[in-house]
């Protein structure tokens, strides 16, 4: 039994007798009467006296009818057909409250409604056996009607026109294909609604309105600041979304004139050309002196510092190596060793050639709020979001990016807005897609956009519901399920493929911009010193040769 009752009566003859009738019995508990039902309150068992049915319903809105909250009717008696009335009723005026309905003139028979059953019963005497409550909520509702508020809102909801019976004409969106399907399930009879606008908080006046709406949903976000109504309540986790802004890609550094020398440092490359117009000389000597002394063939044109210079560098370039002979004396070790040392240098420098010139540049990526503020970004929505759940509003640079907010009439104002540059956006990445909270915007635009690094809020999603509905409990065991079974990242991923056709923003804009992990260098002399000790072994065995030869008169 309730520690306390609340009465209600219509102020008839009848019902102000019988109110006095319960006033004055001993076996009733304590009775609160008048007044309209708070929380401070604390009854959960509620009387209704009243002549006539039609006069129930404005007294139920004096008080709640949550799923445990139970309500007694007691009708003025007129014969066995006083029941018929509220049975062929809409019943849906007592939203999820368990009600039975007597008649004055029989205390002991009534029509039962629990939350899944509706007949005729006789109630027991003793006064404290419970109704017939199920822990986990029902496992079918014998096709009971639901209320259903939404609106189009991206990924998460999409709803075409809805007829007389609360029935659209064509349905989609991650959400509402899990509610219809769990709805299917439970053997529950949907009929739905349209928001008008979605706003912070478009569903709290729908959910605890006179006319109530059963359950909510449209992306909405489970905070402090979305459901601070204690009415209000959150189904099971559906979603963790990862809330990042959308900002410019960065765009690749201009090519410089001089990255084709950016392989070698400065020094390098001043040692390699002393090296070649020392070998240039050397050369041109050891032609000239061989030449007089030695038999030797193919080697006249060396004579000329320029023909040698033109060889030389011929060779560095290897675009000309020459077959080496005995005929050429000591001129082939020179020609020999440098080819060796000119593949190892080319080798070099084309590898680094290819790093830097894969290895693209770009300009810094803009990401945070700071620096946002700070090169003078904007961000425009049409419709206001909550600031609350998008920055931190006890950091006095993220309040500055909150006066930094447009609002917008229509998608092309916000379209010609994003034309002009300097523009952000912020959406929901989920299950490996992104998603705009407004329209779409055409992929000339977004293609220009990529998706920040980090997500800047982290929030789930669920479906809103009135606190104590009986379509909670049901509804979380089934979305524990889901999210075990792995249903809904399928459902999510396959609502992404749908959007990627129309919009290919969905996937396109997770791809980042690879930045160059550092600042190229260039290869050192210390990078190639060994190849240069190299070379001079060889360009000494070259002079040891010549003298050889020049002692002898003679190839060696």
């Amino acid at each position: 039994m309730f520690p306390s009752l609340q009465v209600e009566t219509d102020g008839t003859p009848f019902g102000m007798s019988f109110q006095e009738d319960l006033h004055q019995a001993d076996a009733v508990p304590t009775l609160v009467t008048g007044g309209t039902w708070t929380i401070a309150g604390g009854c959960k068992g509620f009387v209704i006296i009243a002549s006539v049915f039609s006069s129930v319903e404005a007294l139920l809105k004096k008080m709640p009818r949550w799923a445990d909250h139970r309500i007694l009717v007691i009708l003025k008696g007129i014969g066995s057909n006083t029941l018929l009335v509220p049975i062929m009723a809409p019943i849906r005026i007592f939203h999820d409250a368990e009600v039975a309905i007597v008649a004055s003139t029989d205390l002991t028979t009534g029509y039962l409604l629990t939350q899944y059953k509706r007949y005729y019963v006789r109630f027991r005497s003793n006064p404290n056996f419970p109704w017939e409550r199920l822990k986990g909520g029902p496992k079918d509702f014998k096709g009971r009607g639901i209320s259903v508020q939404t609106s189009n809102c991206s990924m998460f909801s999409q709803i075409g026109p809805i007829n007389d019976d609360g029935k659209p004409a064509w349905f989609g969106g991650a959400e509402m294909t899990m509610f219809r399907d769990i709805a299917q399930r439970l053997n529950l009879r949907p009929t739905f609604s349209a928001a008008k606008s979605i706003h912070a908080g478009w569903f709290k006046r729908s959910l605890t309105g006179t006319n109530a709406t059963d359950v909510a949903f449209c992306g909405i976000l489970v905070s402090s600041r979305t459901l601070d109504v204690e009415a209000i309540t959150s189904s099971q986790p559906l979603a963790l979304l990862c809330l990042k802004w959308l900002v410019p890609r960065p765009q690749r550094v201009h090519d410089q004139w001089d990255e084709i020398f950016e392989p070698f440092t400065p020094q390098l490359w001043l040692v390699v050309a002393l090296v070649t117009l020392f070998v240039t000389f050397l050369l041109q000597r050891f032609t000239t002196a061989t030449r007089r002394l030695v038999f030797t063939r193919n080697i006249k044109k060396y004579e000329l510092l320029g023909e040698s210079f033109l060889q030389i560098v011929a060779i560095l370039v290897l675009s000309d190596v020459p077959k080496s002979a005995k005929e050429q004396g000591a001129i082939r070790h020179i020609l020999t060793w440098w080819s060796i040392f000119t593949l190892v240098m080319t080798t070099s420098f084309s590898s680094g050639l290819i790093s830097h010139l894969t290895n693209k540049e770009y300009t810094k990526k803009i990401e945070t709020i700071e620096e946002l503020i700070k090169n003078d970004f904007n961000w425009a929505m049409k419709t206001r979001p909550e600031f609350g759940d998008l920055i931190n509003l006890k950091d006095t640079a993220q309040v500055r990016w909150k006066y930094r907010f447009i609002k917008v009439n229509s998608t092309e104002e916000h379209i010609k807005l994003m034309k002009k540059g300097k523009q952000v956006l912020w959406g929901y990445q989920v299950y490996g897609g992104f998603s705009l909270p407004d329209s779409d915007l055409p992929d000339a635009i977004l293609r220009k956009f990529e998706v920040s690094s980090y997500c800047f809020m982290e929030y789930f999603i669920g479906f809103a519901m009135r606190q104590g509905s009986p379509f909670e409990a049901p509804i979380n065991r089934y979305i524990r399920w889901y999210n075990e079974g792995g249903l809904i990242t399928a459902i999510v991923k396959s609502v992404h493929a749908e959007r990627y056709l129309k919009n290919p923003y969905v996937f396109n804009v997770l791809r980042q911009t690879k930045q160059r992990p550092g600042e190229a260098e260039g290869l050192d002399l210390s990078h190639l010193t060994g190849i240069f000790i190299i070379w001079a072994i060889g360009t000494a065995v070259a002079v040891v040769v010549f003298l050889l030869e020049i002692a002898q008169k003679c190839r060696v």
